[in-house]
């Protein structure tokens, strides 16, 4: 009914007014898709009508519904005036790709759109270290921990960002580069556990699955001299010929 009524409203004001009385009945009566119909529409009228971003994010934040979601909390971010509130829907954003959609790569790419717009801060390093981590996308993590830990003024964090870095270099088989991040991090701050442990800890290699040549030979029989003759034109049987073993390792 309400519908039918906005749709026959030329004036917007009041076509606005119309549709949200619709959206908070269908709220109201628990009709979470007919609600966004109707906020939508007004959307339509002004994509920057605050009332109707406002909730549409909460009921589709609601319902699960993640990517319109996402979608909806960006516009919002468009929009707005305030700089805290732009941030906190991006940053939103970036979380729900992460952790609700657990998708790595638009995760990444969301917090970097943050740190290009507000600045690379400790949250932004280590949202973006994490995902770098499930993402084992090493070289990247690496620029960033070196980045961060470069324009930290505070010895403890600067000192773990450290750290972290040799931690990668370590089990990457980077024994040389894994001690300098440590060494360095304990400049930082002497009391960083992590980094004396990883001073202390054996260097990790990479296992050898396959022995190299000559330890890969197969044995080998040592070499006859002679015709050599067939079972069946021997009337006696010689002793087998005991292999050579391979070298060993």
């Amino acid at each position: 009914m309400l519908e039918r009524l906005a749709g026959l409203e030329s004036d917007p004001t009041a076509k606005r007014a119309v549709l949200g009385e619709a959206a908070k009945l269908a709220e109201r009566l628990g009709d979470g898709d007919r609600a966004l119909r109707a906020w939508g529409a007004r959307l339509a009228i002004d994509n920057a009508d605050a009332e109707a971003l406002d909730a549409t994010v909460e009921l589709l934040a609601r319902a699960g519904r993640w990517e319109p979601l996402i979608e909806t909390l960006e516009a919002r971010a468009e929009v707005s005036a305030d700089e805290r509130r732009r941030r906190d829907d991006l940053v939103r954003a970036a979380r729900t790709w992460a952790d609700a959609l657990e998708r790595v790569d638009e995760a990444i790419t969301a917090w970097v759109r943050v740190r290009d717009a507000f600045g690379e801060d400790a949250e932004v390093v280590d949202a973006l270290a994490d995902l770098y981590t499930r993402a084992a996308r090493w070289d990247d993590l690496l620029e960033l921990l070196d980045r961060a830990a470069g324009a930290e003024a505070q010895p403890a964090r600067r000192a773990t960002l450290l750290r972290r870095a040799g931690d990668v270099h370590r089990n990457r088989g980077d024994a040389g580069r894994a001690l300098a991040a440590y060494r360095e991090a304990l400049d930082a701050d002497p009391a960083e556990a992590g980094a004396r442990a990883g001073l202390t800890a054996p260097s990790r290699t990479p296992r050898r699955t396959t022995p190299p040549w000559p330890c890969s030979r197969a044995p080998t029989r040592p070499p006859t001299t002679g015709p050599t003759r067939s079972a069946s034109s021997t009337t006696g049987s010689r002793p087998p010929t005991t292999p050579t073993a391979a070298p060993t390792c």
